[in-house]
């Protein structure tokens, strides 16, 4: 529905009153219509996130936004599906993929100095976790994605003056100093005063990643999910393909969770097959007992069946019941 919809706009203001009233669930009952009414509109995305912030859930209310900024993008309303995930990672700012999949939006917006401060953040929460390997593999994506824009040199001068990446040598086309970005400011980032240039982006074949990717199997799965998850935000047509070969990689590594999570995003992107629905089987029968399996279960059955796979849905209702 177009946002001018009287009904949305009715929703979206009495979710409004509701919530102010402390009306909780009346407020999440409103905004939850306005989502059905204007899905690629972010006023009910975020009217939602509110209300279970003041339910104290915020795991909900992230999963809420990033969900809502997925759907605004294929909608091709980039603009408040950005918004929206600055809103959840002012809400999560310790959330490293939350800052890959943000700084990946803002590149593609042709917002260069938004997507520099927020690949520094990710390898900054990478570094203070001593996850070296992260860090340096995020310089490079930042590298595919932005070559030598203001600040990548700088971001390789803090892996090299902490003494962690010695061998990632900062790339300049001229001794000009570059003014090194303020890591303050990501709530200006997203706003351009003046249209965004036209961004021309070289990527990395996913083939290219997988034969350099890191000889530990372990390194190597959570490589090729940081890659995919980047392709799947951009709705890359190599996304299924990097998505299935990750998830197979995290299920050989005994990483259940996250395979699940990788194929969930993949199927929000809509870009499932039969090779992904047969994974999907594969990684609910792994997923093993417990809350947390139940309701990936579920979701990975109501993915199914989305896609029209009631017979691979039922199986894995019946998978999670056991």
């Amino acid at each position: 529905m177009p946002r001018d919809d009287i009904h949305y706009k009715v929703a979206i203001s009495e979710g409004a009153k509701q919530l102010e009233a402390g009306e909780l669930r009346k407020a999440e009952s409103h905004f939850r219509f306005a989502v059905k009414r204007c899905a690629e509109c972010a006023g009910g995305y975020r009217g939602l996130a509110k209300v279970f912030i003041e339910l104290d859930d915020r795991a909900t209310a992230l999963e809420i936004l990033r969900e809502g900024a997925q759907s605004l993008a294929r909608s091709n309303n980039r603009t408040e599906a950005i918004e929206l995930l600055r809103d959840a990672v002012r809400l999560a700012p310790d959330d490293r993929t939350l800052h890959r999949r943000y700084a990946a939006a803002l590149a593609n917006a042709g917002n260069e100095a938004g997507a520099v401060i927020e690949y520094g953040r990710f390898i900054e929460l990478a570094l203070e976790k001593n996850d070296v390997g992260r860090a340096r593999l995020e310089l490079e994506y930042a590298r595919e994605t932005l070559g030598n824009a203001p600040g990548m040199a700088e971001l390789a001068d803090r892996l090299v003056a902490d003494g962690t990446a010695a061998d990632v040598a900062p790339r300049r086309e001229a001794e000009v100093p570059v003014p090194r970005p303020s890591l303050a400011a990501v709530q200006d980032v997203a706003v351009a005063s003046d249209p965004p240039p036209k961004l021309v982006v070289a990527h990395q074949p996913f083939e290219d990643l997988m034969r350099g990717a890191p000889p530990d199997p372990h390194q190597r799965a959570l490589a090729l999910e940081s890659r995919a998850q980047e392709l799947i935000t951009r709705l890359d047509p190599t996304a299924a393909v990097a998505a299935l070969e990750a998830a197979r990689a995290l299920l050989g590594e005994g990483m259940q969770h996250a395979a699940a999570d990788l194929l969930l995003q993949m199927v929000a992107a809509g870009m499932t097959d039969r090779d992904a629905q047969r994974l999907l089987v594969d990684v609910a029968r792994s997923l093993g007992r417990g809350e947390i399996a139940k309701d990936k279960c579920a979701l990975l059955a109501q993915a199914l069946r989305l896609d029209g796979r009631a017979d691979a849905a039922t199986e894995v209702e019946r998978l999670a019941a056991v």
